[in-house]
């Protein structure tokens, strides 16, 4: 598989999610929602291998 590597510019990130084919956007929104809930000091690592999404945030199917 050819890796892609998309800057996160403002367009670019309204773009993925316009055209959400791996149908992710809901889980972007959960993760926004847990985020705001925080109200304290947190650490939050996205742990992957160079090109495995977490620019855009990569989440796989339940």
């Amino acid at each position: 598989m050819k890796k892609l590597n998309i800057e996160a510019t403002d367009e670019n990130i309204l773009n993925s999610i316009a055209n959400d084919k791996l149908q992710r956007t809901q889980d972007v929104c959960d993760f926004i929602n847990m985020l705001e809930t925080i109200d304290y000091n947190a650490f939050i690592a996205l742990d992957a291998q160079w090109g495995e999404g977490k620019t855009f945030l990569y989440v796989k199917s339940k």
